[in-house]
């Protein structure tokens, strides 16, 4: 395949999804106002939480492909789940947590009182992060001849 020709389907690749995100999102605004005149809004925040996740998937399937494409047996990066990850799951639970619980609201409200002020779309960007991060986190490991 000529290197234009990869190119164009990387863009093309990034075109669908950022039209796709944008439908889904106007969607999930269109549910969220719908959900705030009938005073139920747990399973709407569900739903964009876990729309802004695959989204974050998504963005790392390229990733993921070229792993699969690898030979060697599949790994786990440790490291970036307890220093990436784990964080960005405080952060989401933060943003989220006033809406689900208020003991874990009362928890991480310190942490995260800083980022989501005025801005509700914060928890939408980090969970989309957290999900790229995750998918970033699988790889699979090469052997040696010599180990």
């Amino acid at each position: 395949m000529s290197k234009s020709k990869k190119e164009f389907l990387w863009l093309l690749y990034y075109l669908l999804l950022l039209i796709g995100s944008i439908e889904i999102y106007t969607y999930l605004n269109h549910l969220m106002d719908e959900a705030a005149n009938n005073f139920n809004t747990r399973p709407v925040l569900f739903y964009m939480m876990m729309t802004a996740f695959v989204i974050g998937i998504y963005l790392g399937i390229p990733h993921i492909w070229k792993q699969f494409k690898k030979e060697g047996s599949w790994s786990l990066n440790v490291h970036k789940i307890l220093f990436v990850c784990l964080p960005l799951v405080i952060l989401i639970a933060g943003s989220y947590g006033f809406f689900l619980s208020y003991t874990l609201y009362d928890i991480v409200r310190p942490l995260t009182d800083i980022f989501i002020k005025e801005h509700f779309e914060f928890g939408l960007i980090v969970t989309a992060i957290f999900g790229f991060n995750l998918a970033k986190c699988l790889y699979k490991k090469t052997e040696r001849l010599g180990d």
